[in-house]
């Protein structure tokens, strides 16, 4: 059962992790269109 917990752990470490690299590179995306204008 514990096992269980630890993968439910890591589910939500590398759903957070990847919500942080998507708004990191919507980030981008925001800086590179300041630039542009």
């Amino acid at each position: 059962m514990a096992h269980l917990i630890d993968l439910g752990i890591v589910q939500e470490l590398t759903k957070r992790k990847r919500n942080r690299i998507f708004s990191y590179s919507q980030f981008i995306k925001i800086l590179n269109k300041g630039l542009e204008a």
